[in-house]
């Protein structure tokens, strides 16, 4: 059975009078959450990026074609696995919403009362903006679709105020969802009524003609509205043993001394700063550093609390993570089909410990390790119970040749992960467990 881990702003304990600490509570739950991993590469290319797809012939050459965007985000998308949800509250008086919590994506959005009806949204907790007196329609209202794998949302935007735990911003940009495909209410049913973006958004300064990117999150408008001093939060996923946390305007000290952070700089990429993208991130195993894929010039990753799996280029997969894990004496198969890797339950302790390292700022190469235990996903499918590994491969790079890696929540649960707006970069403190 899985466990879904929702913060409740309403047993809020303060850390100080600017940060306050959000204490998550499991839930049982089938669901993974959406995986915004799928619409990072579709947001990229509406700012002007252009992707390749890296494959192999049939004499193992590899070659580079053009790829279109729809062939770009058609990852696989697991529906079982954990999701992060954190409770807010949404106009005047306040509707509570329970929401995925996403650092890779900006806008909120949360379905209307219209979607409850006609729209697919009948199970979920609605927006009503005839029931809030701050509810603000825009004059030029954008009409917004948002897509996650096969299921998308359309809507469009709004302001009104918004809640989470002592804070409150007024007149922030929502999107009003009036229609959800059938096929994400089916992931959402029952867990996540919306998502509640946390991108890095360039600092918040993202130049762009693309108007849904440059709606500002939630984080910004309270920072913006003077909620907290520090313009910082942190996520503490952690083992299911372990209480998690969300943080905003700090960083939780029940957990870890700020001294123990580690920081690593935002690429200054002008389109990849859209979100929290780290530079030159490798991979290996205990005995090995892979080698960066035939005719890449880069490897960035994307840290997204939205994603469950570790999204890598299919080369690096296909030619070292794999191999690793069927060579290491564990019962491994890989469904090409769906792009996703099962384990023997009972072989865990036998999968090697994968290696992700980082260049902090002050250039020293920084390493985070993963045990099978770490990266392997317990799942249960209509009674039936079985083991994934949180790896999963993806077909796109760059135009340019540079791959973008998505580290989800497999990797955040090792440490506690710090996100400065002030200062573009995120950190890392290695945690037990």
């Amino acid at each position: 059975m899985f466990v879904q881990l929702i913060a409740l702003a309403s047993a809020a304990v303060a850390v100080n009078a600017q940060a306050i600490t959000l204490p998550l509570e499991q839930v049982a739950t089938n669901f993974g959450g959406p995986g915004s991993h799928h619409r990072i590469f579709e947001t990229l290319a509406s700012l002007g990026e252009e992707f390749q797809v890296l494959e192999e012939d049939a004499t193992g050459e590899h070659i580079v074609r053009d790829a279109a965007t729809s062939a770009v985000i058609n990852l696989t998308n697991l529906r079982n696995g954990l999701s992060y949800l954190v409770n807010i509250k949404v106009g005047t008086p306040g509707q509570p919403f329970l929401m995925t919590l996403d650092t890779g994506s900006n806008q909120l959005w949360v379905p209307s009362a219209t979607c409850g009806a006609t729209g697919n949204c009948a199970n979920l907790n609605y927006y009503e903006s005839s029931r809030s007196s701050s509810y603000i329609p825009t004059s030029n209202a954008i009409a917004t679709n948002i897509t996650y794998g096969k299921g998308f949302v359309k809507g469009y935007t709004a302001t009104d105020v918004v809640t989470m735990g002592p804070y409150v911003a007024q007149n922030h940009p929502i999107l009003v969802v009036s229609s959800e495909d059938a096929t994400l209410l089916k992931q959402l049913k029952g867990t996540s009524d919306g998502v509640l973006g946390l991108a890095y958004l360039n600092g918040g300064n993202l130049n762009s003609t693309n108007a849904g990117v440059k709606i500002p999150t939630i984080f910004n408008s309270f920072f913006a509205q003077k909620q907290f001093t520090e313009p910082v939060f942190s996520i503490y996923l952690g083992p299911l043993s372990a209480q998690s946390t969300f943080t905003l305007g700090g960083v939780d000290s029940s957990r870890v001394n700020a001294s123990a952070v580690v920081y690593f700089p935002v690429t200054s990429h002008p389109v990849l700063s859209y979100y929290w993208t780290l530079e030159s991130v490798s991979l290996g195993t205990d005995s090995k550093t892979f080698s960066a894929p035939p005719q890449t010039s880069a490897v960035y990753a994307v840290i997204d609390s939205g994603s469950s799996f570790l999204i890598v280029d299919s080369t690096t997969f296909k030619s070292n993570v794999l191999p690793a894990l069927q060579s290491s004496g564990a019962r491994v198969e890989f469904d090409a089909p769906t792009n996703i890797t099962v384990v023997e339950c009972a072989d865990i302790s036998k999968l090697p410990t994968f290696t992700f390292a980082f260049v902090d700022e002050k250039g020293t190469t920084q390493k985070y390790g993963l045990q099978g235990k770490d990266y392997v996903i317990q799942v249960t499918v209509e009674g039936a119970t079985g083991c994934v590994v949180g790896f999963s491969p993806t077909a796109t790079i760059r135009k340019d040749g540079s791959v973008m890696w998505i580290l989800g929540d497999v990797f955040l649960r090792k440490v506690v992960s710090v996100f400065d707006f002030g200062k573009g970069r995120v950190g890392f403190a290695t945690v037990d467990g």
